[in-house]
């Protein structure tokens, strides 16, 4: 049986991949993205491509709707532009994640969120695993992806949502903005 998922952040390295992955899977695809398609034009006919800004509930939930899952890798991303521009970074990634998680548990659908390794702060040992205790977030954006996971957590135990959250640790990529670089 084919399921319907929503891939928010659809256009960034790793949701790109994703949206392949699904396909390949089988799966139908629902591809959100803020404000670029470029890393979707490949399978453009194969996805349904929507613009969203998961800051506004509206259209996170326009997005959602139908969907038996969703993956949230919408997120503002750059530690550095997290220093000049904090508070996007918090209406972003801390208000976009509530949005998405009151769109998930009205839909009632299973959530992935996906977080940051820069959570941890530093790690000194140069190792970390799920057990690896946090540490003070170093930015905004750190801080943004902290307190997200708390909310993904808290939804988890407060109203039965099905819902994880993947850490991301330097991911590289044929679409990530370090390969593009190069090209």
């Amino acid at each position: 049986m084919t399921s319907r998922y929503c891939v928010l952040g659809s256009n960034g390295n790793v949701g790109s991949m994703l949206c392949r992955y699904l396909l390949e899977q089988g799966e139908e695809v629902v591809a959100v993205t803020h404000y670029n398609t470029g890393n979707l034009e490949d399978i453009r006919n194969q996805v349904d491509i929507r613009k969203a800004d998961i800051r506004f509930i509206d259209e996170v939930m326009d997005a959602m709707y139908g969907c038996d899952g969703v993956f949230n890798l919408a997120a503002q991303v750059h530690v550095d532009v997290s220093r000049r521009y904090p508070r996007l970074f918090y209406e972003t990634n801390v208000g976009g994640t509530f949005n998405v998680l009151e769109a998930a548990r009205r839909e009632d659908v299973r959530l992935v969120h996906m977080s940051s390794c820069e959570v941890l702060g530093h790690i000194e040992s140069g190792y970390a695993d799920e057990s690896y205790p946090y540490r003070y977030p170093r930015s905004p954006y750190a801080a943004s992806k902290l307190c997200s996971e708390e909310y993904v957590y808290s939804y988890s135990q407060t109203y039965g949502l099905d819902c994880n959250t993947a850490r991301g640790f330097n991911l590289v990529g044929p679409d990530s903005a370090l390969a593009q670089r190069g090209r």
